[in-house]
């Protein structure tokens, strides 16, 4: 792995770890069960690819909580359904980048599906 890739990786696994605490704390705001319930999994998800990218990386990171203080600040400033709305969006985007990461790191395509899986369950919500 060269440098550039490894910085990737590094920025990537503090993006996920960031995801943690981001889903987390949607899911101690969220009154319907089963949305906290989904978010919750995609928190644990987000672990999951965090760990997966230090298997690659060797570094252990720290999470963060300001991506989450933004999204709830988010949340209460535009509410639900656009913030939702971003979040899938990025989640879409992520796709794409472990797809192509893939290439060189096979593990990494898994996570693929997981980014797409979470931007449709957040687009679910939206109608709720």
């Amino acid at each position: 792995m060269n440098n550039e890739q490894k910085e990737m990786l590094l920025k990537l696994q503090q993006g996920e770890l960031d995801g943690v605490v981001m889903y987390q704390k949607l899911a101690e705001l969220e009154e319907l069960q089963y949305i906290k319930n989904e978010l919750l999994e995609m928190a644990a998800d987000e672990g999951r690819h965090a760990s997966l990218l230090k298997s690659y990386t060797g570094e252990v990171l720290k999470p963060s909580s300001g991506q989450a203080e933004k999204i709830v600040e988010m949340l209460k400033n535009v509410g639900k359904v656009k913030t939702f709305e971003m979040m899938a969006e990025g989640e879409f985007k992520g796709g794409p980048v472990y797809e192509e990461l893939g290439k060189n790191f096979e593990r990494l395509k898994d996570i693929a599906k997981d980014e797409v899986k979470h931007g449709n369950m957040l687009k679910g919500f939206i109608s709720e």
